[in-house]
C-alpha cells in the first residue's frame, strides 16, 4: 500500500464533497457514533462519565432509589458551568437538546426518569416496577443501537459513494431506507460491538479485533443484506497481515490529531475528521481488491461493483429507458399567465384554486423533476442507485422521488398553516410534559396552535419558492429566515408584553440574547427542508381530495376561531406556571432531574 497516494486521494475526496462529508462527521460526532473525540474537546461541560451512570443503574435495582437520585442532583451541580458571553452572543453547551442527551444518557439521569415514571404510574416499588424499568432500559438501548448503527452505515455509504463520483446528494443518507434494509446493519454493528467488547476482557485480545473487525461498517455499507457474521468473518479474513498496516495508517494522522488539540477540535470538524475517513473509505477499497485477487472465502458478497467504476453505456441505457423516453419526448405548451396571477405563481407558487391547468403543470414539473433527479445517474455524475444488486425491479419507479416543484393554492395553504400550527402546538405541549412532569398550554394564545410553527413553515414554502430546486441553498436560506422570525417575534412579544418572555435560550449553546440558539435554528431549518420536500407535497395531496365547496367553509371557520382567539389574547395573555414564570419551571425541572433548565 502506497499510504502517500492513499492521502492523496483522500484529500480529492475531502475537496470534492467538502460540505456534505463535513456535516456527515458533525451528525456522527453528535450522535456519538464515531468522532465523539471532536465534541468532548469543544464542549464546555465536563462529558460525564460512565461510572455515573452505572451506579445509578445499580442502586436502581437494588431499590436505593433515594442513592441515585441524591447521585443524579450531585452530578448535574457539580457539572455546572458558567458561559462564556460576548456581546450578548453565549458561547457554551449546558443547555439544549444536545446538551441534555449527553448528560441524560452518560450519567444515567434517564434511566432514574424512566424508572420514576413508571413508579408514578404503577404507584409501587415492587419487583414489577423493576421489571418494567428494565424492559425500558432494554428498548432504549435498542432505540439507540438501531438508530446510532444505521447512521454509522449510511455515512459510510455517503463516503464510499463520493470517492469516485463527482456529485452526492443528500438524500444519499437515505440508503438503506431505499434498498429497504434496516435490521440487519444495525444488528450487524451491534454483534460487531458486542464482540469487541468480550475481547477488550483480554486486553490484548481487544486491540487485535478492532483491527480485525475494522472493515465491518465499510463491508456492511457495500452490501447491507450480508448477515452479522459472515461480515465479521468477512473482516477478519480480509484483514488478515494487514492489521499493523492499519495501525499505522492511524497512526500516521499524529499531526492532525495534535492540531486537533491545540484548536479545541476545530480543526478536526472543518478538516481532519472528513479527511481521516477518506482515507479509510480509500483504504477499504484496497484491501477489497487484494481481496478479491485472493479469492478469499465469501468475497463474492462484496458485489456493488458500480460503487467503484463508472457503469457501461448500455447497463445505463437499458436501467433508465423510461427517463430517456421522457427526455426525448416534447413537453406540450401551458397557457401564460397575466398580471397580478402571474407575480404571485412566480415568486410565492400560490394559485386561487387548483384547476385543469394547474393539473397539466404538474404533470409537467414531475416529469422534469423525475428527469433531473435521473439525469445525473445517466451522464455518469453519481451512483446509479437502480443498478444497485438489492435495487427490486417491481419496486414502483413512481416512489423514487416526491413532487416538491408545485403550485400551493389559497385553501391548501391555510389549511396547512393550522395544520402545522397545530403539530407544533402538540410537539411543545409534550416537550414540555417530558421536560417538567406537567401539562402546559404552550404560546401567547389559548387555543391549540402555535402560529409561529405554521407561519414560519409557510414563509419557507412561499418565501423561498424560488430556491427550491437547490437544496443546500435552501436550507441556508431557512437557517436565515427562521432566526429573523423567531428573534423579532420574541422581541415584539417581549416589548408588547412588559418584557415576559415565552422562550428563553440562555445557556444554550451560541445563544444570541436568549432569543435565539443555533441548535433551535438547525432544528428549524432541518423541519424546513423536511416541509418543502416531504411534508408539504404529502399535505397538499391530501388537501386537494377536499372539495372546494366544503374547504372554503372550513377555512373561514378555522380563521375566524383564529382571530376570536387572537383577539381574547391581546387582552388575556396565555401566562403563568412553566409559560413566562421560569422560575417555577426551573424548581419544577430540578425536581424532576431534568438538566434542560430554563433560566
Amino acid at each position: 500500500m502506497n499510504r502517500k497516494e492513499l492521502k492523496a486521494q483522500g484529500k480529492k475526496g475531502v475537496k470534492r464533497h467538502y460540505w456534505i462529508f463535513v456535516i456527515a462527521c458533525l451528525i456522527t460526532s453528535f450522535l456519538g457514533a464515531d468522532f465523539a473525540l471532536t465534541l468532548v474537546q469543544i464542549e464546555t461541560i465536563t462529558t460525564p462519565t460512565q461510572s455515573n451512570s452505572t451506579l445509578i443503574i445499580q442502586n436502581l435495582l437494588q431499590g436505593n432509589f433515594d442513592d441515585a437520585e441524591s447521585m443524579s442532583e450531585d452530578f448535574f451541580h457539580n457539572k455546572e458551568n458558567n458561559n462564556t458571553n460576548i456581546h450578548g452572543l453565549e458561547v457554551g453547551y449546558k443547555e439544549g437538546v444536545f446538551a441534555s442527551a449527553i448528560k441524560w444518557l452518560h450519567s444515567g439521569s434517564i434511566y432514574l426518569k424512566i424508572f420514576k415514571t413508571i413508579q408514578t404510574f404503577s404507584g409501587s416499588d415492587s419487583p414489577y416496577t423493576i421489571l418494567f424499568f428494565s424492559i425500558s432500559l432494554i428498548l432504549i438501548s435498542l432505540a439507540g443501537i438501531f438508530i446510532e448503527n444505521n447512521y454509522r452505515v449510511a455515512y459510510r455509504r455517503v463516503f464510499l459513494e463520493g470517492q469516485h463520483y463527482k456529485s452526492l446528494s443528500f438524500s444519499r443518507f437515505a440508503f438503506l431506507l431505499s434498498v429497504r434494509k434496516l435490521i440487519k446493519p444495525a444488528l450487524t454493528l451491534f454483534v460487531t460491538i458486542l464482540y469487541k467488547i468480550l475481547w477488550s476482557l483480554t486486553i490484548i485480545g481487544g486491540i487485535i479485533k478492532y483491527y480485525s473487525y475494522f472493515l465491518v461498517p465499510y463491508i456492511v455499507a457495500e452490501n447491507p443484506d450480508i448477515s452479522p457474521n459472515k461480515a465479521i468473518t468477512l473482516s477478519r479474513k480480509m484483514m488478515d497481515g494487514h492489521k499493523w498496516e492499519c495501525f499505522v495508517l492511524q497512526l500516521s494522522f499524529w499531526g492532525w490529531d495534535f492540531l486537533g488539540i491545540i484548536t479545541l477540535g476545530i480543526l478536526n470538524i472543518f478538516y481532519t475528521n472528513p479527511y481521516k475517513e477518506c482515507c479509510y473509505c480509500r483504504y477499504y477499497e484496497h484491501i477489497r481488491n487484494l481481496s478479491k485477487k485472493k479469492k478469499i472465502e465469501n468475497i463474492h458478497l462484496l458485489n456493488d461493483v458500480y460503487l467503484y467504476k463508472k457503469a457501461a453505456r448500455t447497463a445505463i441505457n437499458e436501467k433508465y429507458s423510461d427517463v430517456m423516453v421522457l427526455i426525448n419526448k416534447p413537453l406540450p405548451p401551458l397557457k401564460k399567465r397575466k398580471g397580478f396571477g402571474k407575480f404571485m405563481v412566480n415568486f410565492f407558487g400560490i394559485v386561487p384554486s387548483y384547476n385543469e391547468q394547474e393539473k397539466l403543470y404538474n404533470q409537467q414539473e414531475e416529469r422534469r423533476l423525475k428527469i433531473k433527479s435521473f439525469k445525473d445517474a445517466i451522464e455518469q455524475k453519481v451512483y446509479p442507485h437502480r443498478l444497485n444488486p438489492l435495487f427490486k425491479k417491481d419496486r414502483k419507479q413512481a416512489n423514487e422521488h416526491i413532487h416538491y416543484m408545485r403550485h400551493y393554492s389559497i385553501t391548501s395553504i391555510i389549511l396547512m398553516f393550522f395544520t402545522l400550527s397545530f403539530v407544533g402546538w402538540i410537539w411543545e405541549v409534550c416537550f414540555s410534559y417530558i421536560q417538567h412532569g406537567i401539562f402546559v398550554n404552550r404560546g401567547v394564545l389559548h387555543g391549540p396552535w402555535l402560529p409561529i410553527y405554521g407561519s414560519g413553515s409557510i414563509l419557507i414554502l412561499l418565501l423561498l419558492n424560488k430556491f427550491r430546486g437547490k437544496p443546500l441553498l435552501e436550507f441556508i436560506s431557512a437557517f436565515v429566515l427562521c432566526g429573523f422570525v423567531e428573534y423579532f417575534t420574541a422581541l415584539f412579544l417581549e416589548k408588547t408584553h412588559n418584557g415576559q418572555r415565552w422562550w428563553d435560550y440562555t445557556g444554550y449553546f451560541l445563544n444570541l440574547n436568549g432569543r435565539i440558539c443555533a441548535e433551535g435554528l438547525l432544528l428549524f431549518a432541518f423541519g424546513g427542508i423536511a416541509i418543502v420536500y416531504l411534508i408539504a407535497p404529502l399535505l397538499d395531496n391530501a388537501f386537494r381530495k377536499i372539495r372546494l365547496k366544503a374547504a372554503i367553509p372550513i377555512c373561514i371557520a378555522l380563521i375566524m376561531l383564529f382571530a376570536f382567539d387572537e383577539v381574547f389574547s391581546a387582552m388575556n395573555p396565555n401566562t403563568g406556571r412553566g409559560i413566562t414564570d421560569y422560575e417555577v419551571s426551573s424548581n419544577i425541572s430540578q425536581k424532576t432531574t431534568n438538566p434542560s433548565t430554563v433560566k
